[in-house]
């Protein structure tokens, strides 16, 4: 709880967090239920000790009390789904120090970057500010792999675990073109949850190319001030070769500037969501809110004082990676 203060309260080390300490010693007792804390080196040594997993199950903490004020309630879009959207962030990276959990790159120059990343799910909406992490997943050395974690295989742990820490609901997966591929669409399908993901090249696509050249693509348009919305899409397109079974649905969206005929987008996805004309406008709503996830958690926990990056203490196992944790944690606790 010392450690989640200090966050929360966006101190820039353990020693500022000791000094405040006698000021806050009322609030500190009555939010957070501390009394005294140990030295920074005994305060570290703890939380090195504590799985990354332990930690990650406090973003559960608060979901009774977002139901009960019926929050998700007004979060939901394309007929009763919340979102997820998935993006991984450096949260570490040093050539001088490291630890057990630290994956390992070669420089060009011989020299070894030693560095952690996180995976997060947010929930986002594309018509509201606020965010709400939904969990964590640290990119750290697993035990017993020679090979360096990766995002995609966090996302195979992650991705479970969301599902049993939210059960009932139905979920969208939003996520960049890193994600477009079977092993992951299908991990999500059979999580029974629903995905959307960018789509830059593949089968697919190559599909969806051959429609458009022939006029095949059901269109849509429409105005946006001064902006002409188009958007397209094409149905049961198969995925690859290796997977024909796999069926889903293409849709492409571009915005030109009506005086100047200026582009001032173009997106691309693959869902397995129904699509109709009727649900394009939310659709691409939806698809593109995947950038709040960089705009909103990213962009606050390191450019608004909850310092994500700075190294608060590397330790021998997990404190790095509990110490990104704890800032998350601490956001969405704010929230309220």
């Amino acid at each position: 709880m010392g450690a989640f203060a200090m966050f929360s309260l966006k101190d820039p080390s353990l020693l500022a967090f000791r000094k405040e300490f006698p000021a806050r010693a009322d609030n500190l007792k009555r939010i957070y239920g501390i009394t005294t804390i140990p030295a920074d080196t005994a305060t570290c040594e703890a939380i090195d000790k504590i799985p990354p997993k332990e930690l990650s199950k406090q973003f559960v903490m608060l979901q009774p009390t977002i139901r009960e004020q019926k929050i998700f309630d007004t979060r939901k879009v394309l007929g009763g789904y919340l979102i997820p959207t998935l993006d991984a962030t450096g949260t570490y990276c040093s050539c001088k120090t490291s630890c057990e959990s630290c994956l390992v790159k070669t420089l060009k120059n011989g020299e070894k970057q030693y560095y952690h990343q996180m995976l997060a799910a947010v929930n986002v909406h594309p018509n509201q500010k606020t965010v709400f992490p939904l969990d964590a997943e640290a990119i750290i050395q697993q035990d017993g792999n020679t090979k360096n974690d990766c995002e995609l295989n966090a996302s195979k742990r992650l991705i479970p675990s969301l599902r049993a820490s939210m059960p009932e609901d139905k979920l969208l997966v939003v996520a960049d073109a890193l994600y477009t591929n079977s092993p992951f669409i299908r991990l999500v399908q059979g999580q029974g949850m629903n995905f959307i993901t960018v789509v830059k090249q593949g089968y697919a696509l190559l599909q969806a190319e051959r429609l458009e050249e022939k006029r095949k693509l059901t269109t849509k348009q429409w105005r946006k001030k001064d902006r002409i919305c188009k958007a397209s899409f094409a149905t049961n397109l198969i995925f690859n070769g290796e997977n024909q079974d796999l069926l889903v649905n293409y849709v492409q969206y571009t915005e030109i500037d009506a005086k100047i005929g200026k582009i001032y987008y173009n997106g691309k996805w693959l869902t397995d969501l129904p699509i109709s004309k009727h649900c394009l406008k939310e659709f691409v709503r939806v698809a593109r809110s995947r950038w709040k996830i960089e705009n909103e958690p990213f962009n606050t926990l390191k450019n608004q004082n909850y310092h994500l990056e700075h190294n608060y203490g590397h330790g021998e196992k997990y404190l790095a990676t509990n110490f990104a944790l704890l800032p998350n944690n601490s956001t969405f606790g704010f929230v309220f």
